[in-house]
């Protein structure tokens, strides 16, 4: 808490600070202090400038290892301080956008052109140290401080491509998403739009939100390592539960039910490592009150790399969660609640339980004592040695994954300029 103050207040001392100086000279002090991860000083035949944010992250480590591309990229913290300096009262429109015009845009006309002249000057003194920046990369393309940046980008002959990290699987999700821009018809800045499934192009095609030359499905780089551990078996050290507390899943009690009898079978099995994925520290919290902070067994972690512990898991438990999606690709059991508060319409569910096909690839849980059941015999059972082709088959539903045309290649060709759409 008192981290977060602190914070909190060298943000805005910072903050005012700047808005003192020039646009120019804020650039050139941002260049000095912005750190920037490299993915090779090596030759290479484009640079790519990302903006990172916190759900791409693991996207721009698997970007970094395509050998033809050099990829710098940065925290957006950093470009949140500088919108703090130029718009200081529009952050909310700048941030979480659907539906700015172009008049919004006039009425900020200089501090348009403030920002702009400041990120230039940020931008020319990275390509100083290391080369010309062909490719401007960017995580979003809905918010209005992505219409900022793709202005700069197109000033300075700068291609500019967007990887849109957030993705609905849930019906209600996505019909959200939706009529959102259908509602606001809003059009997509003029720059390659990269998407995690067929469904989301679909979705912005229909909205008139883009052309389809302009939307590449690619499904997510991070999905990159899956590729070599599909063929590659490794011992099964964990027993995992990837968390889902509060009203944001639509199952609490459920969640609750869920956690007293993993905290036992922690006591009764101490040769696995019970392990509880949680999303950040407010669910590592609640987790921590429901159980009367006595965890048992139990190791709650929010830095354990999602790829290596569900690779190494023999059981995974999840709930309307991408993560859940992704433990399609280890060899593992997989158990789905759906009994009380997580027994919803399918409209509000990830996947189907009563579905036939779901049923096939994971273990249904239709009450709090057939879970135990359940999860007691996945324990005590062989390694999991289903049918790994259904699965990749199933999560297709969902998000783009194809062992033969990676993400990380498709990728790879936009910046190239190679990719053709099929």
């Amino acid at each position: 808490m008192i981290y977060h103050i602190i914070k909190k207040l060298c943000l805005k001392l910072t903050v005012i600070f700047l808005r003192l100086l020039s646009p120019n000279l804020v650039g050139r002090i941002m260049a000095s202090y912005v750190p920037l991860h490299i993915s090779s000083d090596g030759p290479s035949n484009v640079t790519v400038l990302a903006i990172s944010a916190a759900a791409c992250v693991k996207d721009l480590r698997e970007l970094s290892n395509i050998k033809n591309i050099k990829l710098i990229y940065f925290d957006q913290y950093w470009i949140s301080i500088m919108f703090f300096v130029y718009f200081s009262d529009k952050v909310t429109l700048l941030n979480h956008f659907y539906g700015i015009d172009s008049q919004i845009l006039r009425e900020l006309e200089s501090n348009v052109k403030s920002f702009v002249e400041c990120f230039d000057v940020f931008v020319q003194a990275i390509s100083k140290r290391y080369g010309k920046i062909n490719w401007l990369q960017v995580a979003s393309f809905n918010q209005g401080s992505t219409y900022i940046l793709t202005e700069y980008a197109h000033k300075n002959n700068i291609k500019i491509v967007y990887f849109y990290y957030e993705h609905y699987t849930i019906p209600f999700r996505k019909n959200s998403c939706k009529n959102l821009f259908e509602e606001y018809r809003s059009k997509a800045p003029n720059g390659i739009l990269l998407v995690w499934h067929e469904s989301m192009k679909k979705t912005l095609l229909n909205a008139g939100f883009a052309k389809e030359e302009k939307i590449v499905v690619s499904g997510p780089p991070r999905f990159n390592r899956w590729n070599y551990l599909l063929s590659n078996q490794h011992t099964k050290k964990y027993i995992t539960l990837l968390s889902f507390p509060g009203n944001d899943y639509w199952a609490p009690f459920t969640y609750n039910d869920i956690l007293f009898a993993f905290r036992a079978m922690s006591h009764k099995y101490i040769n696995y490592n019970f392990v509880i994925k949680c999303k950040d520290g407010w669910h590592i919290s609640q987790t921590q009150q429901i159980l009367s902070n006595d965890v048992g067994n139990i190791t709650l972690t929010v830095d354990m790399d999602m790829i290596d512990l569900l690779s190494q898991s023999k059981v995974i438990i999840g709930f309307n969660s991408l993560s859940f999606l992704e433990a399609l690709l280890a060899q593992a059991h997989l158990i789905l609640p759906y009994w009380g508060d997580s027994k919803h319409d399918p409209y509000l569910l990830q996947v189907d339980p009563q579905d036939p096909e779901t049923q096939e690839i994971i273990d249904i849980a239709g009450s709090r004592e057939h879970f135990a059941e359940l999860l007691e015999q996945r324990i005590t059972a062989e390694d999991y040695q289903g049918d790994m082709k259904k699965r990749i088959e199933y999560l297709n539903k969902y998000i783009y994954f194809d062992e033969n045309n990676k993400s990380v290649d498709i990728f790879e060709k936009v910046f190239l300029g190679t990719y053709e759409q099929s």
